[in-house]
């Protein structure tokens, strides 16, 4: 008996979709009867109709018959667990005692060099600019600069290791390269394919990123060889310029030191590492920030944005602009508290601006007017998403719309160029403060600006009750074009004990301007996880 053409919805293609499902999770291993399921789910699509008794030729054919299903099998396997064949190619990477990468010209020239620990995360690499080390045990960078023969002991930045990271990140995620090595680009697709280069078969894994927030892509090819699941090389070509690849081996031992990687033993050593005292403030400002209640909320800015709406649950956050209609309070009253708002946020038109799950921010613009006359909310389109670093203090990129780290600033850390002194009495600033001055010694004289200067109430927390910044519109010579600052006028406590500004002023020296913002928190009223779901 012949069987009739599956319909799209029958039993076989919710089994393969449920087998796809399957397959897509890296941490589930495949079942037993998961093969058997998906093997007789391709045989009965690829092969001929089943009929109720095998006749000779088919018996015969099996050979070849076997073979081409063998074939097809396998072109399934790649197709529906493209996790589980990049997870190979991680867990190949992981058993590395190191990886070493030559960024190499197009005559092959090297250009310059890195190094990766798999087992103890260390980093180093090497350049006609800069010799580094990064401990991370120590959470230190060694840095040997050759222009000036001088090696700096300078903080770890998690920032900046968190870009050095996402790449070898990439390489060890089992999920397959769904999130862009490559800091400011996204992955819009990839695509595996065989390749004969040099008389040798590879595998190319190639990925199209798109750039955040512009036009353009970039390609980024990995090359892996076969034998081993590890990778060859990687080459990243964009629209313009020639092509940049990066060959890769994978040695028994590494660097211990910028000594070995060529700084002379001789040269001199400037320690840039924070004291104790500097190590305090940035690890209070850190827990200001990091470890602040979850909460709703609205900021009142004057002149300025008007009305936010704000939520903040752990890592997730959503902001949203608010307009008033004939159905809201006018005026708001003065004590409005964030009680208040929650009760009376949906008499106000709301426009979402960004949403952050936790791993990216999706951010949004308006589509047409604001009033749609549908009683429906305005529509708003995804404009760009930005993913976010993963570690403990992830970025934010609005710190001014939420109050803990507005007065918890994720501050610059020491460099070979930057340097950092702390005055527990200054002569100037709120009272009980500490003063933090950041300087660059690339501003020679007594005229040096100072970049950054914030103070800090220890006994509240490491709240910064002043922060002045530096825009420069020139730096040789350095001249400063205005000064912003943010001083805190009234202060409030989350549940948790944190501290936090309900009241901030912001000032301008050229031209002189002021900018008051009011921020209202609710900590009682629970927060569904909906919120921090991007729009569809």
């Amino acid at each position: 008996m012949n069987r009739t053409a599956p319909d799209p919805l029958d039993e076989d293609e919710a089994r393969l979709r449920d087998l796809v499902v399957e397959a897509g999770d890296p941490s589930v291993a495949a079942r037993p009867e998961y093969l058997a399921d998906l093997r007789r789910t391709v045989l009965d699509r690829l092969g001929p109709p089943r009929r109720t008794r095998r006749t000779t030729p088919w018996l015969i054919g099996s050979g070849l018959a076997a073979a081409s299903v063998a074939a097809c099998l396998a072109l399934a396997f790649v197709l529906l667990r493209p996790a589980n064949a990049w997870a190979q190619v991680a867990r190949a990477i992981r058993e590395q005692s190191w990886l070493h990468g030559r960024h190499v010209g197009p005559d092959g020239k090297v250009l310059s060099e890195a190094w990766f620990s798999p087992p103890t995360r260390a980093m180093a690499s090497r350049s006609d600019r800069a010799i580094e080390y990064h401990d991370p045990a120590r959470r230190t960078v060694t840095r040997f600069v050759p222009a000036d023969g001088t090696i700096y002991l300078l903080p770890e930045s998690s920032e900046l290791v968190n870009a050095s990271m996402d790449f070898y990140r990439a390489l060890m995620d089992p999920s397959g390269s769904t999130r862009s090595p490559i800091p400011g680009t996204e992955v819009a697709s990839q695509v595996r394919r065989k390749v004969e280069d040099g008389g040798r078969t590879w595998e190319d894994v190639e990925l199209t990123l798109r750039l955040v927030g512009g036009p353009g892509q970039l390609r980024l090819r990995f090359r892996l060889d076969p034998a081993t699941g590890l990778p060859h090389s990687a080459t990243l070509t964009g629209a313009d310029g020639p092509p940049r690849t990066t060959l890769f081996d994978y040695p028994d031992r590494g660097p211990a030191d910028v000594y070995e990687l060529g700084a002379p033993r001789t040269a001199k050593v400037v320690d840039r590492t924070p004291g104790a005292d500097l190590e305090a403030i940035l690890a209070g400002l850190k827990a200001g920030r990091v470890g602040f209640d979850d909460y709703r909320g609205v900021m009142t800015q004057v002149p300025g944005v008007g009305l936010r709406a704000i939520w903040r649950k752990g890592r997730k956050w959503r902001v949203e602009s608010l307009f008033p209609t004939a159905r809201s309070p006018q005026p708001v009253p003065r004590d409005a508290d964030g009680a208040w708002w929650t009760e009376h946020l949906d008499q106000f038109t709301r426009v979402v601006q960004a949403i952050c799950d936790g791993d990216k921010v999706y951010y949004y613009r308006l589509e047409g007017d604001l009033s749609m006359g549908d009683g429906q909310p305005p529509r708003v389109s995804l404009n760009m998403s930005q993913a976010i670093n993963a570690s403990d203090d992830p970025f934010m990129p609005w710190p001014d719309s939420f109050p803990e780290h507005l007065s918890h600033p994720n501050v610059w850390l020491p460099t070979e160029e930057r340097t950092f002194s702390v005055e527990p009495k200054p002569d100037d600033g709120p009272a009980g403060t500490i003063r933090v001055r950041v300087s660059d010694i690339r501003f020679p004289g007594p005229a040096r600006p100072d970049l950054y200067k914030i103070w800090v109430d220890p006994a509240k927390g490491y709240v910064a009750m002043k922060v002045e910044t530096a825009i420069l519109e020139s730096l040789n010579p350095p001249k400063v074009a205005y000064i912003d600052a943010h001083v805190v006028e009234d202060l409030a406590r989350a549940p948790g004990g944190a501290w936090y500004p309900t009241r901030v002023r912001r000032l301008t020296s050229n031209p002189k301007s002021e900018q008051a913002s009011r921020f209202d928190l609710d900590f009682r009223t629970p927060i569904p996880d909906d919120l921090f779901r991007p729009l569809k």
